[in-house]
């Protein structure tokens, strides 16, 4: 597997699956497309990042995201890229009031965009970084809209024991109140044969369950149908569907791709759960395609509720690449382990 984390924003999870290191937390905001959600969150004016996620530690990593900044700055940066378990920030972007992009290793600038207006205030742009941490041989490449503007060799560990990258973060150029926004994202790593390599400017929709699929097995707290209770966007904790029998199984159909829609990468169902009693009860996503049902990892369960995502690459019930039309008939959901 070489993908390690999606997110298109919309499901207001955000306290779940991110570390708030200087801010409790942010509000959501329009899109870049106009439907669904995004992620807006209120600088304080320092150095660290705000909103930071942690992942597989790997030697290489690949991400992107949509990001619309609210100004420029020439002296501190709109993302990191992390290691040592988040301690080490070892690689940053800058975005200067000349629009240019600007690489820093620690606080040093070690490579500047030649071209200038790459970014645009108050526009979505989307960002792209390839990076390796060594003290010689690192490397990094940084796209602007799917076009390169970065590319350096050399020294890219700034100091810390690692070499692996485990976290990235996202900051608003040192002004306190500054408001940018983050949607789309994607990490990944080049570890396996299938999304190892930059995706360029992508769309992570959000498919909601519409209806009844072809099991319904846990009890429903809230409305008499299971899918209705677990269809918001953004989620909520007043109705939701229970069991703690192991393997019951609910499965739901799922809202339609947008139209226009050509490839997709990958399906990533999430699940939010919790235990309500004491003992040792878990849980797994469940995806059905054809007559082929794929679960995740088995996730024990604690009294607070929490994010459990299973990235599938690929489609189980044809061991290959996902077509826009397997979505169609596809059906998502969960199981009690």
């Amino acid at each position: 597997m070489t993908m390690l984390f999606t997110d298109g924003f919309d499901v207001g999870d955000f306290a779940l699956k991110y570390e708030f290191s200087i801010v409790a937390g942010g509000t959501t905001a329009a899109t870049r497309f106009g439907t669904g959600l995004a992620y807006t969150y209120t600088s304080n004016g320092g150095t660290a990042g705000v909103l930071k996620k942690f992942f597989t530690a790997s030697n290489k990593i690949i991400f992107g995201c949509a990001f619309k900044t609210v100004l420029n700055n020439d002296t501190s940066t709109v993302m990191q890229v992390w290691g040592d378990g988040g301690v080490t920030q070892h690689l940053g972007l800058r975005f200067l009031t000349t629009g240019q992009v600007v690489l820093v290793r620690g606080s040093t600038v070690i490579a500047t965009s030649v071209a200038s207006g790459l970014v645009t205030v108050n526009t979505w742009a989307y960002w792209e970084m390839s990076a390796t941490i060594h003290d010689t041989t690192g490397s990094v490449e940084v796209r602007i809209n799917g076009t390169p503007v970065i590319s350096f060799t050399g020294d890219t560990k700034n100091a810390g024991t690692a070499t692996t990258i485990d976290a990235i973060s996202w900051h608003q150029s040192g002004v306190t109140s500054a408001t940018p926004s983050i949607d789309d994202l994607y990490i990944l790593n080049d570890l396996g044969s299938t999304n190892n390599n930059f995706l360029g400017d992508i769309r992570i929709q959000t498919l909601v369950p519409d209806g009844a699929g072809s099991v319904t097995q846990l009890s429903p707290l809230g409305v008499a149908n299971n899918w209705d209770n677990v269809n918001e966007v953004p989620s909520s904790g007043a109705d939701f569907n229970y069991s703690g029998t192991v393997g019951h199984r609910d499965l739901y159909s799922m809202t339609n791709l947008t139209a226009g829609t050509t490839v997709v990468f990958a399906v990533v169902p999430h699940i939010i759960a919790r235990k309500t009693d004491s003992g040792v009860i878990a849980a797994k996503t469940a995806l059905k395609h054809g007559a082929t049902v794929a679960t995740g990892t088995t996730q024990t369960l604690g009294t607070s509720s929490d994010v459990y995502a299973t990235v599938h690459e690929i489609n189980p019930s044809t061991g290959v690449a996902w077509t826009v039309g397997d979505l169609a008939s596809l059906e998502a959901g969960v199981e009690v382990a």
